[in-house]
C-alpha cells in the first residue's frame, strides 16, 4: 500500500483523514503545515500527499507547486476549496468543496490544424481517475495523432492507455454562442475495458469570454462500467470551437 502524507493545520481533520487511510491499509505521516510537510518529504519516501488548501504560512497550492518541482514527485491531492458565489444581484453564497486544477504545461499540440479540443477529467467513486482529451481541426474532425488517455489507479499510480473514443451519447445539446454544444458524451477506452456515459449537470455552463473565445467548461456525472463492474463518478468537461 501507499505511504500518504496528510497535511492540515486542523489536528482533528488531519488525524481523522490519517485514521481513515490507515484503516484501508495505507501508511501515513502527518504535518500541521507546509514547512513540516517539506521536512517529512525530505526524510521519507512518500507516494501521495493529501493536503488542505487553506493553512497558515505556505498554503496547499504553494505546497503543490513545490512538490511538483521535485525530481520524482508524489501525487498531490488537495482536499478543500472555499469561497463565495455571487450571481444576479443575489446575496453571496458561501461554499466549501473540492476543485480541479487545469493548467497548461506547454503548447497544446504540434499540429497547426489542432485548433479545438474535447477534454474530460473524471473522478470515480472507486477512487480511480481518468483524464482523456482529443484535438479537432477547424471543421471538427478529430485528429488521431493528437489525443491521450491517463488513468490513475487506486494506489495513485498512473498509466497511459493506447486508444480512446469520445462519442455523442444523447441528442441533448445547447444551442448558444453560434454553436451546438453536446450535453452528453460516451467515453470508451477499450484497453481498460472502460465505457462511461457522461452527462452535463447544468445545461448552460459556457464560459463567455472577452479575451478568449467562448467555450464550454463545467461539471458532469459519469455512469458506466469497467470490465462489467458498475463505475460512477463526476467529471469536469471542456469543449472549444475555434
Amino acid at each position: 500500500m501507499a505511504c500518504v502524507l496528510v497535511v492540515d493545520d486542523d489536528v482533528g481533520i488531519r488525524e481523522s483523514a490519517a485514521m481513515a487511510l490507515e484503516k484501508v491499509g495505507h501508511r501515513t505521516l502527518q504535518a500541521g503545515d507546509a514547512a513540516s510537510a517539506q521536512q517529512l518529504l525530505r526524510e521519507h519516501r512518500v507516494d501521495v500527499v493529501v493536503s488542505d488548501i487553506y493553512m497558515p504560512g505556505e498554503d496547499g497550492l504553494a505546497l503543490l507547486q513545490s512538490v511538483s518541482e521535485r525530481r520524482d514527485p508524489p501525487r498531490v491531492i488537495l482536499m478543500t476549496a472555499r469561497g463565495t458565489i455571487t450571481a444576479g444581484g443575489a446575496p453571496p453564497v458561501s461554499f466549501t468543496g473540492t476543485a480541479w486544477l487545469d493548467h497548461q504545461w506547454g503548447n497544446f499540440a504540434g499540429d497547426p490544424s489542432a485548433l479545438n479540443w474535447d477534454w474530460f477529467s473524471c473522478r470515480f467513486d472507486d477512487r480511480t481517475e481518468l483524464m482523456l482529451y482529443r484535438f479537432r481541426d477547424r471543421d471538427g474532425t478529430p485528429l488521431i495523432t493528437a489525443r491521450n488517455v491517463t488513468y490513475v489507479l487506486r494506489n495513485g499510480h498512473s498509466m497511459t492507455a493506447s486508444t480512446s473514443f469520445i462519442l455523442p451519447a444523447t441528442e441533448s445539446a445547447l444551442e448558444a454562442a453560434g454553436h451546438r454544444w453536446p450535453l452528453g458524451w460516451k467515453l470508451l477506452v477499450p484497453s481498460l475495458g472502460l465505457a462511461e456515459t457522461v452527462s452535463a449537470i447544468v445545461p448552460d455552463q459556457l464560459f463567455r469570454g472577452t479575451l478568449v473565445p467562448t467555450f464550454y467548461e463545467g461539471a458532469a456525472t459519469a455512469s458506466g462500467n469497467e470490465n462489467g463492474q458498475l463505475k460512477t463518478g463526476t467529471c469536469f468537461v471542456e469543449e472549444t470551437y475555434g
